[in-house]
């Protein structure tokens, strides 16, 4: 199995928000272990390795673009090419890792819809997204979202988990 912690240090301009998402997993390792895990916006399923390396007992990722997924060997490991809006499983996830900025704006009150469908009763869903996107015209899109009061609107729990380069919410 791939060495996360040698590549991530090795290649650190690289991997600079993996290496981010990395030292969130390992701060919250205890909420990992033994838990079932999605990712949504795998990409190459390198936060995969982050999670099993934190103990998580299976880890699932999901994207609609399959190119990178043969970058690394990732044993033990899903990776599913599948739009989250088509994915259901009948067995609900511990934990939801989800990164914003794979979606358009006018998608997140359906996101936060389908991540209830997906998610056990009292699951925790990681939620990562850039500041700079909520504060400004980010890319011409009209930013009146704010990702803290959308959640609020959806789930009885909402908290700023970290502040970074990305910002990482929980939500319940």
């Amino acid at each position: 199995m791939l060495d996360i912690i040698k590549l991530l240090n090795e290649n650190p301009l690289e991997y600079h928000f993996e290496r981010e998402i990395y030292i969130l997993f390992k701060n919250f390792s205890y909420l990992i272990k033994d838990k079932r895990i999605l990712d949504i916006g795998t990409r190459d399923g390198l936060n995969l390795l982050s999670l099993k390396y934190y103990g998580a007992n299976e880890v699932i990722g999901i994207d609609i673009d399959d190119s990178k997924f043969k970058k690394y060997e990732l044993d033990d490991t899903k990776l599913i090419k599948m739009d989250i809006f088509d994915y259901s499983d009948q067995e609900k996830f511990d934990i939801i890792t989800i990164f914003l900025w794979n979606f358009s704006l006018k998608q997140y009150d359906e996101i936060a819809l389908k991540l209830k469908e997906l998610i056990k009763e009292n699951g925790s869903i990681i939620i990562g997204f850039y500041d700079d996107v909520y504060k400004s015209n980010y890319l011409g899109y009209d930013n009146t979202c704010n990702v803290i009061e959308l959640f609020n609107k959806h789930y009885k729990y909402v908290r700023i988990i970290h502040k970074g380069l990305q910002w990482f919410i929980e939500v319940k």
